[in-house]
This record gives C-alpha cells, sequence and structure tokens, in this order.
C-alpha cells in the first residue's frame, strides 16, 4: 500500500483537484484499488467526490479525534473510480482537540488507522489542509512521500520551505526516509510571467522533481459543476492528458524510490 500525501499549506493550489484526478486515473483507468482521504475542514474532496455530507453519520473526524469510528467504518465507494474517506466541518477543531486531550502519539493517529486497512488498497492519497497543523502532521507522519501542487506564483513558490521543514521534522521524528517526490505545477498560464515562474521553481525545489505542468482549463470547472472529473466528462480534453500525465510521472518517481535501498516506500504503514 503506497500512502502519499497531497499537500501544501497554501490553500487554492488545486490540492483536491490533483488528488481527485489522480485517484480517478489510477482508480479508473489504471484498475488499482484506490482510496482518498479528506483532511481539510473544508470537505472540498468529499464534495468533488459527490459524498452528501449532510447525511454523513461518521467522518474521518470519528476516526482521528474522537475515535468513535474506524477508518473502515467511514469508507465511501464513489463513481470516479476510488473509495473515500469523507471529512465533515467538525475536523476545524482537530488541531484544539487532539492536542488538548492530552493524548499520547497524536501525530500518528492516521498512520495506524491506515495499517487497519492491511491490503485493501493499492494507494492511499492523502488530501491535506491548507495548514501545517495537526491534521497535515499526521499526514506527513502516515505517508510514504510528499506530492506538492502549487501554482506558479510568488508567494505560493516563496512559501515551501514552511513545508519543506514540517517533512524534514517528520523524517526525524519516526518517518524516515520521507520526501517530496515531485511538485506539481498546476493553474498554469500561457506567457512570460508563468515562464518564469515556472523557471524560478527549479531552484526553489532543487532536487525535486518538476512534473508536468497542469494548464488553467475550463474543463475543470465544467466537471466540477457536473460532480465528476475530466477524465471522466472531458476524456479526450488536454486537462484529462494532463493529469495522466501527472498521473504517470508520481507512478514512476514512486517506482524510482522503491528501486533505491533502505525506504519505506511500498511498506505498509
Amino acid at each position: 500500500m503506497i500512502i502519499l500525501a497531497i499537500s501544501n499549506q497554501k490553500g487554492g493550489v488545486g490540492k483536491t483537484t490533483t488528488t481527485q484526478h489522480m485517484a480517478a486515473v489510477l482508480g479508473a483507468e489504471h484498475h488499482s484499488r484506490v482510496l482518498a482521504v479528506d483532511l481539510d475542514p473544508q470537505f472540498n474532496l468529499t464534495k468533488a467526490a459527490g459524498v452528501d455530507v449532510d447525511h454523513l453519520t461518521a467522518s474521518v473526524y470519528q476516526v482521528l479525534v474522537t475515535q468513535a469510528a474506524t477508518l473502515r467504518d467511514v469508507i465511501q465507494p464513489t463513481e470516479q473510480g476510488y473509495d473515500i474517506a469523507p471529512a465533515d466541518p467538525r475536523l476545524g477543531s482537530a488541531d484544539i482537540e487532539l492536542v488538548s486531550a492530552g493524548r499520547v502519539n497524536w501525530h500518528l493517529a492516521l498512520r495506524k488507522a491506515l495499517a487497519t486497512l492491511g491490503g485493501s488498497y493499492d494507494w492511499v492519497l492523502l488530501d491535506c489542509p491548507p495548514a501545517l497543523g495537526t491534521l497535515t502532521v499526521n499526514a506527513l507522519h502516515a505517508a510514504h512521500g510528499v506530492v506538492i501542487p502549487v501554482t506558479p506564483e510568488l508567494w505560493p513558490i516563496s512559501g515551501m520551505q514552511l513545508l519543506f521543514s514540517a517533512i524534514q521534522v517528520a523524517s526525524a521524528e519516526g518517518n524516515p526516509g520521507l520526501e517530496v517526490l515531485a511538485a506539481i505545477p498546476t493553474m498554469v498560464r500561457r506567457g512570460k510571467p508563468h515562464t518564469g515562474m515556472l523557471e524560478r521553481m527549479q531552484t526553489v525545489f532543487e532536487g525535486v522533481p518538476i512534473g508536468p505542468s497542469v494548464m488553467l482549463s475550463d474543463h475543470f470547472q465544467s466537471a466540477a459543476l457536473a460532480g465528476t472529473t475530466v477524465i471522466h466528462r472531458s476524456p479526450s480534453s488536454a486537462a484529462a492528458a494532463s493529469y495522466r500525465n501527472v498521473t504517470e510521472f508520481v507512478v514512476r518517481a514512486v517506482e524510482a524510490r522503491q528501486r533505491r535501498p533502505a525506504t519505506r516506500i511500498l511498506v505498509g504503514a
């Protein structure tokens, strides 16, 4: 079971879109068993998967915070080729509740929950919130690798050091071998401003593979309004092709990571 954290502390950079479309490509087209875990209190991935949050009896909140449910209890199938562990707004209190409750090893709650799945899934994609709080920390301690969607703008690129530091801390504190597998340029527009920022990314992400660019496209909004992905709604579009390319890039990065000695990739959580 390969566990990837899709993370960036900056909001609006395409984390949920990347998680959803990678899950769809892996599940619907690669025919892998895929679980997407929504860790964002804004629950956008849950909504994008077609889950009615108002009728949820349990979510990731009960799994990680109150421990009133197991991960298997909350997982639901989707029509997009993958399963989802949904979120709801109560996750917004996780930063307070997880820590203030005095729970020992609160940062390992997600890793322990995923361990109960055994070999049920080939891939687990963790859609992280736009913050470096307890939920992202849990994701970094559970993941084998990190994928960073980032828009080619000044501030999203310049703020990467905080995330890199969090990854280093997680690696040093019990998740050795954790590293960034890919940075994915998202919402890219044609023209000199974005071209220049893409070049800057090579410096900021020194040593990190830069994946294929995902161009800004109306196809994403159209698919979202229809409650599906561009893979399903516009399979022949350049937008769909871009996430096929991104997924293939990440798969190759995982395979390359696997070939290195003494790594955790592909090891069950």
